[in-house]
């Protein structure tokens, strides 16, 4: 899925990327990229974030 934020009042887009992979029932595999971009006088990058996530869910 993908995300797209306006915040007009610092004049910032957030975008938000992510994959979700369920290779079996009760595993998940999530894969987001989160940026930043600001816009006061030119579209220029400030920050990227890169995040990935297992849930394994086991019963005993």
């Amino acid at each position: 899925s993908l995300f797209t934020q306006w915040n007009n009042e610092d004049n910032n887009v957030l975008m938000n990327f992510r994959i979700n992979w369920i290779p079996k029932i009760g595993t998940f595999f999530y894969f987001v990229i989160n940026q930043e971009y600001d816009t006061n006088n030119s579209i220029k990058l400030v920050r990227t974030t890169i995040i990935g996530k297992l849930i394994w869910r086991f019963t005993l």
